[in-house]
């Protein structure tokens, strides 16, 4: 605090004030990996009553000044790639992320200064009083608004996207390093990290004191040459892994009517490495995740009732349409999405997935035993949730089921 209020003084800005704090209390963990337990993972957990080695954290909630250019609100930024312009939109306004998308879909340039030279990046600003929209290049920002643009970022809604690999890019390259990393393998590796372990979103990340995984997949690598289990079971999976990482750089090459995130994803992928640049990883690590719990198109009709009663012990044969593998401080679950012959939706989450579904699931049919837990709606769809789900056998695996039934 005493650090970024000298830098907001030298600004010239408004120091930062703590409205409220609350205590918020995490249990560690240790765990051993590799075979000869020659490593150990140290996490923390949120703690439950009774948890010993509880570890006391302060969660705070700051006042912040919000920097001003002038008339003038920063709408966005553009990065230039090799296939095109990646855009990150700072607002929700339909406006602002039409006016995105129009210029992301040229070179970039300055309407300040008209210069014609090749630019790696700009930031769209909006006109507070007339809505006018303005792409101004990063080396004009501050002769254009009077405001150096350390100062305009300082603090601002962009300061998330600029920030987060502040300097290691240049770091990797002053160094020596490589700078960038096969985006077939990177995929791969993200792939293989989800599988094993769920996705850890960056945000989820930064909340839970998690490792996300694009920084997983990163340090793959390293991790198989300190622990052999690891090492073997990627070599045994990468051929499954790469074939994945290939499929995801197919599926959003074919994508046509893209917006946002999925453009993002698509420029990214149509290169053939990318950038170590934290915040390109994670988006395409995302992307890898959004691939892999993609819905599938079953042909069913659309469902419009729910299963059985609250409570009811239910039999029925399930298609497996969605897999979604998510990671939390409490551990590796996933989200199933089933369809009975109907097309009425059925979610399971799973904490202990049998691996016939996480791996080769998608599309297949089971005869299914369950319990329905609850009734409820997602955007406008019935939705029945349940637990204690046994697969019964393959239906398309040629096993003979039991017939359809329903008990109570």
């Amino acid at each position: 605090m005493a650090a970024l209020n000298k830098k907001a003084s030298a600004f010239g800005l408004p120091a930062l004030r703590v409205l409220d704090q609350q205590d918020a209390f995490f249990s560690r963990r240790a765990e051993t990996q590799g075979r000869d337990g020659d490593s150990t993972l140290h996490f923390l957990v949120p703690a439950r009553p009774g948890d010993t080695s509880v570890v006391a954290l302060v969660r705070l909630r700051l006042e912040f000044p919000i920097v001003k250019l002038g008339s003038w609100q920063v709408v966005g930024k553009l990065d230039a790639l090799a296939g095109g312009n990646a855009m990150f939109c700072v607002t929700d306004l339909p406006g602002d992320r039409e006016a995105m998308e129009e210029r992301s879909r040229s070179a970039i340039t300055c309407e300040h200064c008209n210069k014609k030279r090749a630019r790696k990046e700009s930031f769209l600003l909006r006109d507070n009083s007339s809505g006018a929209y303005l792409q101004v290049g990063k080396a004009c920002l501050g002769d254009f608004t009077g405001v150096d643009p350390a100062v305009a970022l300082f603090l601002a809604q962009m300061s998330c996207v600029v920030s987060w690999a502040d300097g290691e890019t240049d770091e990797f390259m002053r160094s020596g390093r490589c700078n960038t990393v096969n985006t077939a393998e990177f995929l791969a590796a993200v792939s293989f990290c989800i599988a094993r372990d769920g996705f850890v979103s960056s945000r989820l990340a930064r909340e839970c004191g998690m490792e996300p995984t694009f920084a997983s997949a990163l340090g793959l690598s390293d991790a198989c040459r300190k622990s052999r289990d690891l090492s073997g079971s990627y070599r045994e999976q990468h051929e499954e892994h790469r074939a994945c990482a290939q499929e995801t750089m197919a599926w959003y090459a074919a994508k046509t009517d893209t917006r946002d995130f999925d453009r993002n994803v698509q420029l990214l992928l149509a290169g053939e490495r990318l950038s170590l640049d934290s915040k390109h990883l994670a988006i395409a690590a995302a992307g890898v995740s959004s691939f892999m719990s993609r819905p599938l198109d079953l042909g069913l009709p659309p469902g419009t009732e729910h299963l059985g009663t609250v409570g009811q012990f239910m039999e029925c044969p399930l298609t497996v349409q969605r897999v979604m593998a998510r990671n939390s401080p409490f551990g590796l679950s996933h989200m199933v999405s089933l369809r009975d012959p109907r097309g009425n939706c059925v979610i399971w989450n799973a904490s202990s997935c049998p691996q016939e579904i996480v791996r080769g699931g998608l599309g297949r049919s089971l005869q299914a035993r369950f319990k329905v837990k609850q009734h409820g709606q997602y955007q406008g769809e019935l939705q029945t949730s349940v637990s204690h789900l046994k697969v019964q056998g393959w239906l398309d695996a040629g096993q003979e089921s039991a017939t359809a039934k329903t008990q109570a």
